[in-house]
């Protein structure tokens, strides 16, 4: 009986600390920790295939966790015939990784999540370390870092059998080239606002494309993924009072903060438009807001991909954003004036395109329609369930 209200009480935990923060949130985590333990420590029942999933608690590595967490649900994925147990994977586990393995039961697929704030220091301990322990298991590492480049790839791909990311270059050859910092984004910015920042190559084997999966990000969040489960209609053709939302955090990283500095002032230098700015509100009030906006700026943060991104197309607002070309993403929703609207890197056309998409109204519904829709069959028409099935089966 106990067992039975464990496994009941960790989906509402999870669900729950989903929505707290600060002190409140730490406290769930722990509390699912310790239900996670016993889970783990109870093994694997049946004849079912025994997926252990091991993540990341970070806010933006969980989101590429959610839909395995949640895989019964999954529109295609439900009749899956496995059995699956997820626990945290703790910070200190790579400087431990021999002993904390004991632990664990045997599993037929290994999802690991390793620490995102290190990953490349981590990922070549912990992904040898398990394949170690599971020298038979499919292995699979979900990359929760939200940029393109690649940390720590040489270490551990002879020892997984897929790596999952939320985004690639197009150009693979782009990753072989010296780059200041550790992405493409570090080495244009901190180059256009002069920042010093070490040089490095994103050192990517030729055989580690092969195992290269490119998954879904933010969009599978729990907070964000039932936003598309409602009909276009429900959201779009409604009146907006704000023309642009462009509330931009600016404090970070030296190229961060001048990348996303230049991003606000060129927002705040449109005359003539209403525009939403400055930071503070809390995240209910601010998806109200985007309801209420025809359009968002969404520029570049730490990586080419942001939560703005998928808040604003579950709410109808059209995405305006540095041009996603060289990108692979999925689902593919930065499709250039169809999904979303593509502005130049250094924000030269800004001005130009954002009056030009406001002005049609035709063009920005269609726009905010399309991206909507790709969203909504990807995520409940089977797409994100084949994903799960290929991470989990291969």
């Amino acid at each position: 009986m106990r067992s039975g209200l464990r496994r009941a009480a960790r989906p509402l935990l999870r669900a729950a600390a989903d929505r707290l923060h600060g002190p409140r949130y730490l406290r769930a985590r722990r509390a699912i920790s310790r239900l996670e333990a016993h889970d783990l420590g109870s093994g694997y029942r049946g004849t079912r295939r025994r997926v252990l999933v091991l993540y990341d608690p970070n806010a933006i590595a969980l989101s590429q966790v959610h839909p395995f967490l949640d895989w019964r649900r999954i529109a295609g994925a439900g009749d899956l015939d496995i059995e699956l147990k997820a626990a945290e994977l703790p910070a200190h586990f790579a400087a431990h990784a021999a002993s904390g393995l004991k632990a664990l039961p045997d599993a037929d697929t290994v999802i690991f999540q390793p620490d995102l704030v290190r990953l490349g220091d981590t990922a070549p301990i912990v992904a040898p370390a398990l394949r170690d322990r599971y020298p038979d298991a499919r292995l699979v590492l979900l990359d929760g870092t939200p940029h393109s480049g690649f940390l720590g790839v040489e270490g551990v791909v002879d020892a997984i059998d897929a790596y999952v990311k939320k985004s690639s270059l197009a150009d693979r050859a782009a990753y072989a080239r010296p780059v200041l910092g550790d992405t493409v984004l570090t080495d244009y910015f901190a180059r256009r606002h002069d920042c010093p920042l070490p040089e490095a190559t994103m050192a990517v084997p030729d055989r580690f494309w092969a195992k290269l999966i490119v998954g879904p990000a933010f969009i599978t969040d729990r907070r964000i993924m039932p936003l598309f489960a409602r009909p276009f209609a429900e959201i779009g053709g409604q009146p907006r009072a704000i023309d642009l939302n462009a509330r931009i955090a600016k404090r970070g990283a030296p190229w961060y903060a001048a990348m996303r500095s230049d991003a606000d002032e060129r927002a705040g230098a449109l005359e003539g438009i209403a525009i939403a700015r400055g930071q503070g509100l809390k995240l209910k009030a601010f998806m109200a807001e985007l309801r209420q906006s025809k359009c968002t700026f969404s520029p570049f943060g730490y990586g080419e991909l942001c939560w703005r991104d998928y808040e604003a197309m579950a709410m109808g607002s059209v995405v305006i954003k540095q041009g996603m070309d060289g990108f692979v993403t999925a689902p593919d929703l930065f499709d250039r004036d169809e999904t979303y609207v593509p502005v130049a890197w250094d924000l030269s056309d800004f001005e130009e395109r954002t009056r030009a998409v406001l002005a049609d109204e035709d063009r920005r519904q269609a726009i905010a329609a399309r991206a909507y829709g790709r969203a909504r069959d990807y995520l409940f028409g089977g797409g994100l369930g084949a994903y799960l099935r290929q991470v989990v089966q291969g």
